[in-house]
């Protein structure tokens, strides 16, 4: 980060700025995760289609975890368990992503499996929710 100039600083803001986020969300990103102005601008995007903004500045190294391996996969099972009733919608979700895969397994996928009985083929990507 000390290596960014002033002039790359500004482009990373303003692209930040064009997906939503104000400067001040920009900032306290930074204060969390520095490295996060590091993530490529199509990982961004992709990231911020899949976790609300709120939830990435409030926990910027989600930039950073895998699209295909975690954050689709989570994303699809939480999208069922919320259509289905089973989470509640007021959860902060980003705690979600943020488990371990053993927990996640345990307490969101397998949990479930009796009431949504085609979740472990979600969230392995065999079946679309």
């Amino acid at each position: 980060m000390l290596s960014m100039n002033e002039s790359t600083w500004h482009n990373k803001v303003e692209f930040f700025k064009s997906l939503g986020w104000c400067q001040e969300d920009v900032v306290s990103m930074f204060m969390r995760y520095p490295r996060f102005l590091t993530v490529s601008e199509d990982k961004v995007r992709r990231v911020a289609e899949l976790i609300a903004r709120e939830d990435i500045v409030f926990h910027p190294l989600s930039l950073t975890y895998s699209i295909d391996k975690r954050l689709q996969p989570r994303h699809n099972v939480i999208k069922v368990l919320l259509s289905e009733g089973l989470l509640k919608k007021d959860r902060r979700i980003i705690n979600l992503f943020k488990l371990s895969d053993k927990l996640f397994l345990e307490n969101h996928v397998m949990r479930h499996l009796d009431q949504v009985p085609r979740l472990m083929e979600i969230f392995r990507g065999s079946l679309t929710p």
